[in-house]
């Protein structure tokens, strides 16, 4: 819909083809109607037929829908192809060739997704009810990325440079490599420049429920760890999580704290970020918060993990890609799962220390890194720094 109002939207009566001097043009916005049209019907369809909740849902097999979305899509491309050479203006041809391109581009990506046609692929539906819409997303995606990457990176540039602080786990760049399909003739790993021994301490409690516990008795231990180590810190928290069920479940039974507590959602990042740089604060983050978030300097002293970030096994995704590897005999645990929630949990890691003078505790309230063999795989591929399992330490530490 957004791609059609840019093309002619009857609301506000703006778009490409309000702009455009050309005969064709109320032929035009009469094509643009009925594609949108065939949208509505489209995915009104799709609500039908899998209902309104929030939901993702795997499809094993081509889904029974009519695609009454691609005639009209193509008739509207041939429509602005037909335009693009009786235009006058540089800029109109390459805004109407690309309108073009991109009807094309859609008829072509829902009819993959609709035939599964690709090998390789995995295809799914997402469905998020919002106020006043559903959005409704339909995704096809590779199951392994190498081959593309060989076809559209790697086979057509000489030289390739590729860097990231969480490019490795505790068996180097393999993962990583494995997944690419790449073997580069150099690699070098280096160590931070930072001195986590003096400006980190990592706290691992073995004492609290875990993850499969019943549910009441586990929020309940995770949130009073979370309000006992906010204390600690004087606020300057980010709480990081896994799900927005647990956020919400953890954020509710703090919030008689006396610091400012922000919840992701409820506002921009951007204004997350002003709000919690004024004063010590609370952020409750999820996914985005992991990475990409950069708050050096006291405002942020305290990063709580509240679960090791596996990958939803029932996510469309993960579940392809542990369905191949256990049909080439290998375990999706060990040689999959684990690598990648240890470059999750490092990229976490990170939120704390971002230049040499930052100084913070990092705690991780998932006691199955204590309890659990691949617990040591974790803590060797963090940064080196002391570990604790006693909170009387990080208290220390704070003081200190």
């Amino acid at each position: 819909i957004y791609f059609l109002d840019r093309l002619h939207n009857p609301r506000t009566k703006r778009g490409l083809l309000t702009r455009i001097d050309h005969d064709s043009v109320p032929h035009l916005r009469k094509l643009v109607m009925a594609a949108r049209q065939a949208v509505d019907v489209f995915f009104t369809q799709l609500l039908e037929e899998y209902g309104k909740n929030d939901r993702v849902l795997r499809f094993y097999k081509p889904p029974v829908l009519d695609n009454g979305v691609y005639v009209p899509l193509e008739a509207l491309r041939e429509a602005l192809k037909s335009m693009e050479g009786g235009l006058h203006s540089e800029e109109d041809r390459v805004d109407v060739s690309s309108a073009a391109e991109r009807c094309f581009e859609f008829n072509n990506a829902l009819s993959a997704i609709l035939n599964q046609h690709m090998r390789g692929y995995v295809y799914w539906l997402e469905i998020t009810p919002k106020k006043r819409f559903h959005r409704i997303v339909l995704r096809g995606v590779p199951i392994h990325v190498a081959e593309e990457l060989h076809a559209q990176v790697f086979d057509k540039i000489d030289r390739i440079t590729m860097t990231s602080a969480t490019l490795t786990t505790s068996k180097g760049f393999e993962f990583i490599k494995e997944r690419i399909g790449y073997q580069p003739d150099k690699e070098l790993s280096l160590e931070a420049p930072f001195d986590y021994a003096r400006q980190a301490l990592l706290y691992v409690p073995d004492d609290l429920p875990e993850p499969g516990d019943e549910m009441g008795i586990y929020v309940e231990g995770i949130s009073n760890r979370c309000r006992e180590l906010i204390v600690a810190s004087g606020g300057k928290t980010f709480i990081l999580f896994t799900s927005y069920a647990l956020l919400n479940k953890v954020y509710e039974r703090l919030d008689e704290l006396q610091f400012p507590l922000i919840r992701q959602g409820e506002m921009p990042t951007v204004q997350m970020i002003r709000k919690f740089k004024e004063k010590p604060s609370v952020i409750f983050g999820t996914n985005s918060f992991w990475q990409g978030v950069d708050i050096p300097g006291d405002a942020l002293q305290s990063v709580i993990i509240t679960k090791l970030p596996f990958d939803v096994p029932k996510e469309p995704l993960t579940e392809a890609r542990i369905e191949e590897l256990r049909r080439q005999h290998i375990d999706p645990f060990r040689h999959y799962q684990i690598p990648r929630a240890i470059i999750q949990l490092k990229q976490g890691f990170g939120r704390l220390i971002r230049k040499k003078t930052d100084t913070g505790v990092v705690s991780i309230l998932d006691s199955r890194m204590r309890r659990r063999g691949y617990g040591k795989q974790f803590i060797a591929s963090l940064p080196s720094c002391p570990v604790t399992t006693h909170l009387d330490e990080v208290r220390d530490f704070f003081i200190s």
